[in-house]
């Protein structure tokens, strides 16, 4: 057992764990300080993780990224025909090509709405189905390849803002189901 006349801090109930963790860390000389989490990719990974799930640079068209998940499921997910329909708006003003991300485990809501864009299933430009298929570091490729981010997942819209990338959340949007 280490010993400390270090006094316990006052750490109200409702705060975060971190800060009972810190405190201990800093018996033993740590800072107690907390550190914002840092993800990164270097251009030299993040191209051959694109280029690995097929999402070529050198096209004049770019890479839209749509990524329908959401923490809390159905109840706060803008509905997957509207996620469509946009994205097909969109394809028909900029001649994009999508890529359709979704975390689930398996191809989710995500793969169906790279089917409805049209041609994921048949291979087709018109959207890339990466749904359930990317680890962290291939999503992270993924998402910076993308000139545009449709998301309602607010971490993702992190990342894109993080990266100086143009990104279009609905987190909260009952007035458009």
């Amino acid at each position: 057992m280490i010993k400390s006349n270090a006094k316990p801090p006052s750490i109200p109930p409702a705060a975060h764990h971190i800060y009972d963790y810190l405190h201990l860390v800093a018996t033993l000389g740590a800072s107690e300080e907390p550190l914002a989490p840092s993800l990164s990719l270097g251009q030299k990974e993040a191209t051959r993780l694109a280029d690995k799930m097929g999402m070529d640079q050198e096209s004049a068209r770019p890479w839209f990224g749509l990524n329908p998940g959401a923490e809390y499921g159905p109840a706060k997910r803008w509905p997957a025909e509207r996620f469509v329909a946009a994205a097909l708006e969109l394809q028909k003003r900029t001649q994009c090509r999508w890529v359709v991300f979704w975390r689930g485990g398996g191809p989710g809501i995500g793969g169906g709405i790279a089917e409805g864009i049209g041609g994921a299933a048949a291979g087709s430009a018109a959207a890339l189905n990466l749904a359930g298929r990317t680890n962290l570091r291939e999503l992270m490729a993924g998402l910076k390849c993308c000139r545009l981010l449709l998301t309602n997942d607010s971490g993702r819209c992190t990342w894109q803002r993080r990266w100086g990338r143009r990104w279009s959340p609905f987190l909260e949007a009952p007035a458009l189901r």
